[in-house]
């Protein structure tokens, strides 16, 4: 069964996600309609059992996402070059490099 308010929390949703993408405020992977479900529900005075068991999700889950500001977002860190740990080595050989074998 479909909640009557889901279009409006859909679309606050997406709101939301643009507002907080300055922030950075991202705890974990959930979807933002799922946030929105869960806003919406516990607006209406849905415990967290009861929407827990009507999302299939866990009862922290639903909690955290309850509490949340902003609806989730992923975000993966830099993960950098392999030749990172030998940048200093790799300029300092480019720098002792003899000038003479240099071609131009």
């Amino acid at each position: 069964m479909r909640h009557p308010r889901l279009g409006v929390a859909t679309e606050l949703a997406s709101t939301l996600a643009a507002l907080c993408e300055r922030d950075g405020e991202a705890e974990e992977v959930r979807s933002a309609m799922e946030w929105a479900q869960v806003r919406t529900m516990a607006a209406d005075g849905v415990s967290q059992r009861e929407i827990a068991a009507r999302l299939g999700m866990n009862r922290r889950t639903v909690g955290r996402l309850a509490r949340a500001e902003c609806p989730p977002r992923y975000e993966r860190g830099s993960v950098g070059s392999m030749l990172d740990p030998l940048e200093a080595v790799i300029a300092r050989l480019i720098e002792e490099w003899p000038q003479s074998r240099r071609r131009g």
